[in-house]
Protein backbone atom coordinates (compact mmCIF):
# COMPACT_ATOMS: atom_id res chain seq x y z
CA UNK A 1 0.00 0.00 0.00
CA UNK A 2 1.46 3.38 -1.01
CA UNK A 3 1.45 6.49 1.19
CA UNK A 4 -1.17 8.04 -1.11
CA UNK A 5 -3.52 5.09 -0.51
CA UNK A 6 -3.38 5.58 3.28
CA UNK A 7 -5.08 8.97 3.15
CA UNK A 8 -8.64 9.76 2.20
CA UNK A 9 -9.05 12.30 -0.61
CA UNK A 10 -9.52 15.87 0.52
CA UNK A 11 -12.94 17.44 -0.03
CA UNK A 12 -13.20 19.85 -2.96
CA UNK A 13 -14.96 22.53 -0.90
CA UNK A 14 -14.90 23.50 2.75
CA UNK A 15 -18.13 22.82 4.62
CA UNK A 16 -17.53 25.21 7.51
CA UNK A 17 -18.78 28.79 7.51
CA UNK A 18 -16.27 31.19 5.98
CA UNK A 19 -14.37 33.08 8.72
CA UNK A 20 -14.89 36.83 8.87
CA UNK A 21 -11.91 39.04 9.77
CA UNK A 22 -13.34 42.53 9.17
CA UNK A 23 -16.56 44.18 10.34
CA UNK A 24 -17.77 44.53 6.76
CA UNK A 25 -18.07 41.22 4.84
CA UNK A 26 -17.38 43.17 1.66
CA UNK A 27 -13.90 43.96 2.97
CA UNK A 28 -13.28 40.26 3.52
CA UNK A 29 -14.40 39.59 -0.05
CA UNK A 30 -12.05 42.24 -1.44
CA UNK A 31 -9.11 40.91 0.59
CA UNK A 32 -9.84 37.37 -0.68
CA UNK A 33 -9.97 38.62 -4.26
CA UNK A 34 -6.74 40.58 -3.81
CA UNK A 35 -4.91 37.57 -2.35
CA UNK A 36 -6.13 35.31 -5.17
CA UNK A 37 -4.95 37.82 -7.77
CA UNK A 38 -1.60 38.30 -6.02
CA UNK A 39 -1.10 34.53 -5.96
CA UNK A 40 -1.91 34.21 -9.67
CA UNK A 41 0.41 37.09 -10.58
CA UNK A 42 3.31 35.66 -8.59
CA UNK A 43 2.96 32.19 -10.14
CA UNK A 44 2.91 33.77 -13.60
CA UNK A 45 5.98 35.90 -12.87
CA UNK A 46 7.96 32.86 -11.70
CA UNK A 47 6.86 30.79 -14.68
CA UNK A 48 7.62 33.57 -17.17
CA UNK A 49 11.06 34.11 -15.67
CA UNK A 50 11.79 30.38 -15.92
CA UNK A 51 10.68 30.37 -19.56
CA UNK A 52 12.85 33.37 -20.38
CA UNK A 53 15.84 31.78 -18.62
CA UNK A 54 15.43 28.49 -20.49
CA UNK A 55 15.06 30.29 -23.83
CA UNK A 56 18.12 32.46 -23.16
CA UNK A 57 20.17 29.41 -22.12
CA UNK A 58 19.31 27.87 -25.49
CA UNK A 59 20.26 31.07 -27.36
CA UNK A 60 16.67 31.97 -28.24
CA UNK A 61 15.70 35.63 -28.03
CA UNK A 62 11.91 35.94 -28.08
CA UNK A 63 11.28 39.66 -27.52
CA UNK A 64 10.47 40.62 -31.14
CA UNK A 65 8.43 37.46 -31.73
CA UNK A 66 6.38 38.06 -28.60
CA UNK A 67 5.68 41.67 -29.56
CA UNK A 68 4.41 40.56 -33.00
CA UNK A 69 2.44 37.53 -31.75
CA UNK A 70 -1.23 37.20 -32.75
CA UNK A 71 -3.08 34.07 -31.60
CA UNK A 72 -4.98 31.86 -34.03
CA UNK A 73 -8.79 31.94 -33.75
CA UNK A 74 -8.70 28.60 -31.92
CA UNK A 75 -6.08 29.86 -29.46
CA UNK A 76 -7.99 33.13 -28.98
CA UNK A 77 -11.11 31.12 -28.09
CA UNK A 78 -9.13 28.97 -25.63
CA UNK A 79 -7.64 32.10 -24.05
CA UNK A 80 -11.12 33.61 -23.72
CA UNK A 81 -12.35 30.47 -21.93
CA UNK A 82 -9.29 30.51 -19.64
CA UNK A 83 -9.88 34.22 -18.92
CA UNK A 84 -13.50 33.52 -17.95
CA UNK A 85 -12.42 30.68 -15.64
CA UNK A 86 -9.83 32.99 -14.06
CA UNK A 87 -12.44 35.70 -13.45
CA UNK A 88 -14.73 33.13 -11.86
CA UNK A 89 -11.91 31.90 -9.58
CA UNK A 90 -10.97 35.41 -8.49
CA UNK A 91 -14.55 36.51 -7.86
CA UNK A 92 -15.91 33.21 -6.50
CA UNK A 93 -16.56 34.71 -3.07
CA UNK A 94 -18.85 37.33 -4.62
CA UNK A 95 -20.77 34.73 -6.58
CA UNK A 96 -21.16 32.17 -3.78
CA UNK A 97 -22.29 34.26 -0.85
CA UNK A 98 -25.36 36.48 -0.87
CA UNK A 99 -24.81 40.01 0.41
CA UNK A 100 -25.36 40.37 4.18
CA UNK A 101 -27.62 43.36 3.61
CA UNK A 102 -29.11 45.16 0.66
CA UNK A 103 -27.80 48.49 1.94
CA UNK A 104 -31.23 49.95 2.64
CA UNK A 105 -30.50 51.13 6.19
Amino acid sequence: MSAADKHAPLPKAAKAKRPQFFDDPGTDHLVSMFLELASEVWVLRERLQALEDVAEDKGVILEKELEAYAPSPERAAALAADRQAFIERVTFVLNREPPESAGGD
